[in-house]
């Protein structure tokens, strides 16, 4: 395979295609050349690889994207027409194509985060150790007096 082309037609009150991704074949990426819309319903996109070596195997043309516009319940064929593969020769390359079908089940509200207000750490207080003032001179003194205490019950001062 070469070059390819095909047209899609989708109901446009059900879903709408917003992109179209290129394709990938046995990991040869597969160049969405251009894509357009031909009404609001029906678009066509077209590929050509570079060079003349074309690709051989299993893969997938493109990836497309879509939003929905219905609600749920609604459906919208995705039928393909106008499909046309060619080789390195610009042979046609004989192609069943093969359309789906898509059903909204469920519409999805999209949610705006909101932000949560940062926590920062509080800092905490640390008591400034105090000077020694009379506290110490009475600790030391009421020692003292313990001491002597000690040695005149003793009688060794």
């Amino acid at each position: 395979m070469d070059s390819e082309q095909f047209d899609i037609a989708f109901n446009a009150s059900v879903v709408n295609i917003t992109s179209i991704e290129d394709g990938m074949i046995v990991g040869m990426e597969i160049p969405v050349e251009m894509w357009n819309f031909m009404d609001k319903d029906t678009i066509r996109v077209l590929f050509n690889l570079p060079g003349v070596t074309g690709v051989n195997g299993s893969g997938y043309l493109a990836k497309m994207n879509f939003e929905v516009t219905g609600k749920e319940g609604d459906n919208s064929v995705l039928e393909i027409s106008n499909g046309l593969l060619v080789d390195t020769d610009a042979k046609e390359i004989p192609v069943s194509w093969a359309g789906a079908e898509i059903t909204v089940k469920a519409v999805v509200t999209t949610l705006t985060p909101t932000t949560s207000p940062s926590l920062s750490p509080t800092p905490i207080s640390t008591p400034t150790p105090k000077q020694p003032g009379f506290e110490a001179a009475f600790v030391i003194g009421g020692l003292l007096a313990v001491a002597c205490l000690l040695c005149l019950k003793r009688k060794r001062c």
